[in-house]
């Protein structure tokens, strides 16, 4: 047996069980030619990747025997006969309405949170949640878990559960729970139900990086200790709070922060990235992130994090099934339910208008035109020829447009070379204005996140040159539909944007910000 987790690798002989060893993955270096894999997992794509990469060849050395992946989406053990199952989408605006809850509490109590992971992702390059995922991800500061909880549990329309609150608690990460729908979870060999619910992970002081190794090894011997705690069935939650107390002594200045949540995970953050926040969007509301979100996403994804996502190909990570909870005394009176019902029938989710036959939603409000152009035009009107009903259109009618996709993220992180490259590309449309109309969309993001003044400046003299121009339209909006069904091509950052006018048969290019035409 091989495994990635080395928590697990003195599990036989430590609970007497000798008939198996299980090792890191390494031993198969050099045994591409004489070792045969065989794989049984929800990670197979993962785990065949690293094989791969050690000269193993599919069909010859690795094998998947059965796609876990399939297989526990058909294993739960409750009976939910008379129970109304409800979809992944649901489950979505579901725990996207807490969030906004979570949100306006954090804020009211002066309490920090951020958006991470997968969702702060989805933020950044999407402006939406990713398709495949199903759960949210924000962190909080672990300080203020306990004041967070009171707060929320006293309310009564959502429950916060972690591991100050609970004996029975058998994870480092908080929940947010809606208990008017149910999650039957199954992430094998732990079968679970919950309400749906979202991961609160708590953000702790780490020590500097000179004590890395020592913190690292510290962890894991407490991590082995809950998951034996956790197979026994008893002394979870003494192991818990033996993790809790060493996760949270180490002093607020210290360089590092991060979630040491069932074993080392790269989460050795700088705090820097946290000290001050910003706000980015989320399927149409402004959210909080760290400052240094670039920093992060690079850190948690490396640096290619912006390319389109490969949609289709990849699975929801949880394998759950979700249904209406019929406990009268879950549902009180049933306010809370209406509202959840109501907001399912009406809302709508930015994935759901990748068809481009969404409608649009206020881009009026985010589009300026260049000189020669009309004002509050429909986004893209000058595409192909075919003008908007009554839009005045005569002086380019017959130019091609090009959707020019940024997001102030590549300014934050590229800085002044991100500029060199803007103003290149300005250089280059305005001596192809003639026969094309730019459309440059900055996905709804304010120049006010930029924190050096240098070089917000600078970005901001470069948007103002193109909106006094006779290039094309600025849209400063976060909507995109509308632009992506009429422009006939794509040039900008990677992401949801450029999926979409990709998959509608347009040409799509990327842009290089280390190459310069001029």
């Amino acid at each position: 047996f091989v495994d990635n987790n080395s928590a697990l690798y003195s599990l036989g002989e430590r609970d007497g069980r000798n008939e198996f060893k299980i090792s890191p993955v390494s031993v198969l270096s050099g045994k591409a030619d004489s070792a045969a894999v065989l794989i049984s997992s929800m990670h197979y794509e993962g785990m065949a990747g690293q094989l791969r990469n050690m000269g193993f060849k599919d069909g010859e050395g690795i094998f998947q025997v059965t796609d876990l992946s399939d297989e526990h989406s058909d294993c739960f053990v409750a009976d939910r006969s008379g129970y109304e199952e409800i979809t992944l989408r649901d489950v979505k605006l579901l725990e996207l309405d807490m969030l906004r809850y979570l949100k306006g509490v954090c804020e009211k109590n002066d309490i920090r949170y951020y958006l991470a992971y997968g969702t702060l992702l989805g933020a950044v390059r999407d402006q939406g949640i990713i398709p495949w995922d199903d759960d949210i991800d924000i962190y909080v500061g672990g300080e203020d878990f306990e004041r967070l909880s009171e707060i929320v549990n006293r309310e009564g329309r959502y429950q916060f559960l972690y591991w100050g609150n609970c004996s029975d608690f058998a994870t480092d990460p908080g929940w947010m729970i809606n208990p008017r729908f149910i999650e039957d979870r199954n992430m094998f060999p732990a079968v679970y139900t919950t309400g749906v619910c979202f991961d609160v992970f708590p953000l702790w002081s780490q020590p500097d990086d000179e004590k890395k190794k020592d913190f690292i090894e510290s962890v894991k011997l407490l991590d082995q200790g809950e998951f034996e705690a956790l197979g026994r069935k008893k002394g979870l939650h003494e192991a818990i709070e033996r993790k809790v107390r060493y996760l949270s002594g180490f002093p607020d200045g210290s360089e590092n922060v991060g979630c040491m949540h069932w074993g080392y995970d790269g989460e050795l953050l700088k705090r820097e990235w946290f000290n001050d926040s910003v706000n980015v969007l989320l399927e149409g509301e402004m959210f909080s992130v760290p400052s240094g979100f670039e920093e992060y996403l690079v850190h948690r994804f490396g640096s290619g994090y912006m390319a389109p996502p490969d949609i289709g190909k990849e699975k929801p990570r949880h394998r759950s099934k979700y249904y209406g909870n019929n406990d009268a005394d879950v549902l009180g009176d049933g306010k809370w339910l209406e509202h959840d019902r109501r907001m399912l029938a009406t809302a709508r989710l930015r994935y759901e208008d990748r068809s481009g036959d969404g409608t649009s939603d206020g881009a009026e409000d985010g589009v300026r035109a260049g000189a020669g152009a009309v004002v509050g035009a429909e986004v893209g009107a000058r595409a192909g020829g075919e003008a908007a009903e009554g839009a005045d259109v005569a002086d380019g009618a017959h130019k091609k447009t090009i959707l020019f996709d940024t997001g102030i993220g590549a300014v934050l992180h590229y800085g002044a070379e991100m500029l060199n490259k803007l103003e290149d590309c300005m250089s280059v449309f305005t001596e192809n204005k003639e026969g094309i109309t730019v459309l440059w969309h900055t996905r709804g993001y304010s120049e006010d996140v930029i924190s050096d003044a240098a070089i917000r400046q600078r970005y901001h003299d470069i948007v103002q040159r193109f909106i006094s121009s006779d290039m094309g339209i600025y849209n400063d909006s976060a909507d995109y539909v509308e632009a992506v069904k009429k422009c006939d091509a794509y040039y900008g950052d990677g992401g949801a944007v450029a999926q979409m006018v990709k998959e509608a048969g347009k040409p799509v290019m990327i842009m290089n910000v280390g190459v310069l035409n001029k």
